[in-house]
């Protein structure tokens, strides 16, 4: 959002970004597969957060596996360090971006 409201382009760069991150999150393929390509296409590809959760989703409906407890809580962890990273953002910038609306 706070991008949005100081660059207007960014709707027409989201519209291009959006299906190459859904590639690069493993909805149409498995984190395991991953395995065969490069080293460093498939570690930027591992340390997508939202393929780990995919992931664990996955395992549980189609394999019937329960996921890792302390992997979970860890992605758990992660992710809120990351909202409250942009929730931090957001309310230091939230008078010039309401400004720029």
């Amino acid at each position: 959002m706070a991008l949005g409201a100081f660059t207007r382009d960014v709707a027409h760069i989201m519209a291009s970004i959006v299906p190459v991150l859904m590639f690069a999150t493993p909805i149409f393929y498995r984190l395991d597969q991953i395995a065969a390509m490069s080293g460093s296409v498939a570690l930027w590809l591992r340390l997508n957060i939202v393929g780990d959760y995919i992931e664990m989703l996955r395992g549980l409906a189609l394999d019937g596996t329960v996921p890792n407890v302390f992997g979970y809580l860890a992605l758990v962890a992660v992710s809120y360090a990351v909202f409250l990273g942009g929730y931090q953002f957001f309310m230091r910038y939230k008078s010039v971006i309401v400004d720029v609306i």
